[in-house]
C-alpha cells in the first residue's frame, strides 16, 4: 500500500487525539470528536500509530523494556537503574489508552451500525485483531489493565473503568482473535486499506493464528496447560501461519509529516537523536559480549559507534582498526583497547562509563557518547579523547541508526523468524510435535534474511566489513591473508549453533540448557524491539546471562589503574585496580523490573481501581515495589 493514501486521515486524527487515558469524565466534553472521520483512517491509525510516535518509541521502547530486557543499556538512568520516571513509564499507557483505543472504539461503533448484511464483517474481524494487538503491548508491559471497559466512557458513561486480571485479558484476547480470524476465513474478503497485508485475508489469517501462539506462550510459566491448548489451536489450524519472510506482518515507514509525524518509526526517529535530542540508546555489555563470543555477524547490522553532527545520529563511517568480534576486559582485568562496547547498567556515571583510573585521579578516564567534529576539524568523542588516538577504543557501541532503527526503517509487526523460534519453544516444551532443531535453524536463518530483505543500510554494512577486512589485512602483515565473507560467516555461526544445541560440540557457558539457547536466539534477534525482548526474559527469566537480581557484587566494577596513560606506550598490562559503584539497586533493590507502573494521573484519577488491581498482582511475589512485583505471565516457577 501506498503509505500516502493515509496521510490525509492521520493528520486528521492527530488532532483529534484525546487528552487523557482513563478520565473520561473530563474527557466526555472535549469538543474534538472524531465522529465524523472515515472508520478507514482510523482503522489504518490504529495499525500504524503504536510504532509511530517518537515521543514513546523513546521512552517506552528505547529507555525501559529494551533495557529491562537486558539486551540494550540507556544513558537515561530510569530504566537502566531500576528507578521510577512518570515521564518514561506512562507513555505507552497515553498512546495506546488514549489515542488508539479510542480511534478503534469509534470504528468499530462506526462498521457495526453500518452493517447491515455482513457486509463490514470482514474489516471489523481486522480491527478486533489490531484492537488486541495493542492490548497485547500494554498488558505485557503494565500487566493488569482495563479492557473489557476500555475507552467506554463516551457511549457508556465507564469514566472510571475496572482493570481485569491478566489471565482474563488474555483469554479473552484469544477467543476474539481466533473468532475474528474465522471470520476471515468464511468471509475472504478485508480491506486493502491495509498497512500491514493490503487486503490479503490469506495473509491475515496466518497473522491471526501467530498472535494466538505468541498469546499461548505467553501462559508458559502461569498456566502452562491453557497456554499449551492456543498454542496448538492456532499450529494445527488450516489457515496456517507467518512462516515465510514474505507471510510478516511489516508496517513500511516514511519522513513524510516530519520526524513527529505519523508516519515515521517511532523508536528509530527517536534513535537518529531527531526527536528530542541524542538518544542515548547503546547494547548492553552483556548482550554485545555474548555476540562477539560467538561470533555473531549481526553484529555488522545492528551496532556501530554513532556520529552525532547536526542534531542527527549516524552510524561512524571512518572507523579505524576496525575488529567487531574482540570482547572487553571483564571486572578485575586490564584495559583492553577493542571496537565495539557496551555499556554497563546503571546510575552512577563513573561506574558505569568508566574506562580506567589514571594516576591518582578520583574519577576514572570515560567512554565517549558519541563521535563529533570539534574547533580543529577533528573527530573526537564526547568524552574529549580524538578518534584517532585513543577515542577509536574509547567509544561506545550503539544501536545503529542507518540500519534496524531509522526514521525509515520498517516496523516488524510480527516476522516469520519470531514464529519459528516459537515453535522451537512450544517444541521443546512438548506442546508440539515440530521437529526443533528445524525450526530452530529456520528462525536463525531468518533472523539474518530479514535485514537485507526489509532494512535499509547495505552501503553501512558494507563498508564496516570492509574496514573489518582491512583490519585483518594488517594483522596478516604479509602473511597469510585471512578474508572475511559475509555469507560463509553466517552458515558458520548457524552450524556451531545448532551442533551445540544438538550435543555435537562442548557445552558454551553462555547457555544452560537448549531452551536458553531458544530463548537466548530468539532475544538477540529483537535488538531495537525491547517490548518483544522484555516479553522473552520476564516470561522465561532467560537467556541465562541476563541476572535476575543484582547482589551487592554485581553493582561494582574493578578498573584497571595506570601510573601513566597506557596508550602512550601501548602497555595495558597492570596488577591494580580500583572498585567503583555503577548500579545503587534502584527502588527494587536490584530485583530487576517485571513491570511498567501505572501512571500517577491512573493512580489519582482511578485509584480505587488501580488499588485493586496493584493488591491482586502482589500475590506473585516480587520486589516490595511495585516496579519488581511480577506480572501474572512473569516467570514463577520451574521451566
Amino acid at each position: 500500500m501506498n503509505i500516502k493514501k493515509y496521510i490525509m486521515g492521520a493528520a486528521v486524527l492527530a488532532a483529534a487525539a484525546l487528552t487523557s487515558c482513563s478520565n473520561f469524565e473530563e474527557m466526555n466534553n472535549n469538543p474534538w470528536t472524531p465522529n465524523d472521520l472515515d472508520p478507514k483512517h482510523q482503522f489504518a491509525f490504529a495499525q500504524a500509530k503504536m510504532f509511530s510516535q517518537g515521543h514513546e518509541g523513546h521512552r517506552g521502547n528505547l529507555i525501559l523494556s529494551n533495557v529491562y530486557s537486558g539486551l540494550g543499556v540507556n544513558r537515561y538512568a530510569a530504566g537502566t537503574g531500576f528507578n521510577r520516571n512518570d515521564g518514561y513509564t506512562n507513555a505507552t499507557w497515553e498512546l495506546i489508552m488514549r489515542d488508539i483505543v479510542r480511534n478503534i472504539t469509534d470504528a468499530e461503533k462506526k462498521w457495526t451500525e453500518a452493517n447491515v448484511e455482513g457486509e463490514n464483517d470482514g474489516v471489523l474481524a481486522q480491527l478486533a485483531i489490531v484492537k488486541n494487538l495493542n492490548f497485547l503491548r500494554l498488558t505485557l508491559l503494565y500487566g493488569d489493565i482495563p479492557y473489557s471497559e476500555a475507552a467506554l466512557g463516551f457511549e457508556e458513561k465507564v469514566f472510571y473503568p475496572e482493570y481485569d486480571d491478566q489471565k482474563d485479558i488474555l483469554t479473552a484476547m484469544a477467543i476474539e482473535i481466533a473468532e475474528a480470524r474465522d471470520v476471515i476465513m468464511e468471509k475472504g474478503e478485508v480491506s486493502d486499506y491495509d498497512l500491514y497485508y493490503v487486503g490479503d485475508a490469506g495473509k491475515w489469517v496466518r497473522f491471526a493464528n501467530s498472535l494466538l501462539m505468541k498469546i499461548g506462550l505467553t501462559m508458559s510459566s502461569a498456566a502452562p496447560a491453557d497456554g499449551e491448548q492456543i498454542f496448538k489451536e492456532a499450529y494445527n489450524h488450516s489457515g496456517r501461519y507467518i512462516d515465510a519472510l514474505d507471510h510478516s506482518a511489516v508496517l513500511e515507514h516514511s519522513e513524510l509529516g516530519g520526524p513527529w509525524g505519523q508516519n515515521v518509526n517511532g523508536s528509530g526517529i527517536a534513535n537518529e537523536g531527531r526527536a528530542g535530542g541524542f538518544s542515548h540508546a547503546f547494547m548492553s555489555d552483556i548482550s554485545l559480549k555474548s555476540m562477539q563470543e560467538l561470533e555473531d555477524p549481526r553484529l555488522f547490522w545492528v551496532t556501530c559507534p554513532i556520529e552525532y553532527t547536526g542534531g542527527q545520529a549516524k552510524a561512524f563511517a571512518q572507523v579505524q582498526d576496525f575488529d567487531p568480534f574482540q570482547r572487553a576486559e571483564e571486572s578485575g582485568e586490564p584495559f583492553k583497547p577493542v571496537s565495539l562496547r557496551g555499556l554497563r547498567a546503571g546510575d552512577v556515571n563513573e561506574g558505569r562509563q568508566g574506562a580506567y583510573f589514571l594516576g591518582n585521579n578520583d574519577a576514572p578516564e570515560l567512554f565517549g557518547n558519541w563521535i563529533e567534529v570539534d574547533e580543529d576539524g577533528d573527530w573526537v568523542t564526547t568524552s574529549g579523547h580524538k578518534y584517532k588516538e585513543s577515542g577509536k577504543h574509547l567509544i561506545l557501541a550503539g544501536l545503529n541508526p542507518q540500519t534496524i532503527l531509522s526514521a525509515v526503517s520498517p516496523s516488524i509487526v510480527l516476522g516469520s523468524d519470531e514464529v519459528h523460534f516459537m515453535i522451537a519453544e512450544a517444541a521443546q516444551r512438548g506442546w508440539v510435535g515440530a521437529d526443533v532443531s528445524n525450526e530452530l535453524r529456520t528462525a536463525i536463518q531468518q533472523s539474518f534474511e530479514k535485514y537485507p530483505k526489509f532494512f535499509p543500510g547495505k552501503s553501512v554494512v558494507e563498508n564496516y566489513l570492509t574496514r573489518y577486512q582491512a583490519h585483518l589485512d594488517n594483522q596478516s602483515a604479509g602473511g597469510e591473508r585471512e578474508v572475511y565473507s559475509y555469507d560463509q560467516a553466517v552458515e558458520d555461526y548457524i552450524a556451531k549453533i545448532m551442533s551445540e544445541f544438538n550435543g555435537a560440540s562442548e557445552h558454551n557457558a553462555l547457555f544452560d540448557n537448549k531452551l536458553d539457547v531458544i530463548i537466548y536466539q530468539h532475544w538477540i534477534s529483537q535488538i531495537g524491539n525491547g517490548y518483544n525482548a522484555f516479553w522473552l526474559n520476564n516470561r522465561t527469566q532467560y537467556p541465562s546471562i541476563v541476572s535476575p537480581k543484582l547482589t551487592a557484587a554485581d553493582r561494582t566494577v574493578n578498573l584497571a589503574v595506570y601510573p601513566e596513560d597506557p596508550f602512550e606506550d601501548g602497555n595495558f598490562e597492570t596488577s591494580n585496580f580500583k572498585n567503583q559503584i555503577f548500579h545503587n539497586g534502584g527502588v527494587t533493590d536490584g530485583d530487576r523490573p517485571t513491570r511498567f507502573p501505572y501512571p500517577d494521573r491512573e493512580l489519582g484519577i482511578n485509584s480505587a481501581n488501580v488499588d485493586k488491581a496493584m493488591q491482586r498482582q502482589r500475590k506473585y511475589g516480587g520486589s516490595n515495589d511495585f516496579l519488581g512485583v511480577k506480572q501474572w505471565y512473569s516467570f514463577r516457577g520451574n521451566h
